[in-house]
């Protein structure tokens, strides 16, 4: 069981993959909005050209 929790503890990387996917939304929500913005100035550019 010892050596259970050991194994449990080398798996923290399952833990931070899953905190990096928690942390994604946060940056994929900003790269949305910049992504949102670069299009809205393809758009504007479009619009100007």
């Amino acid at each position: 069981m010892l050596k259970r929790t050991t194994g449990h503890s080398l798996r923290p990387p399952r833990t931070i993959q899953g905190t990096k996917q928690s942390v994604p939304p946060y940056p994929k929500k900003e790269v949305n909005g910049n992504v949102k913005t670069t299009h809205s100035n393809e758009i504007n550019q479009r619009k100007v050209g």
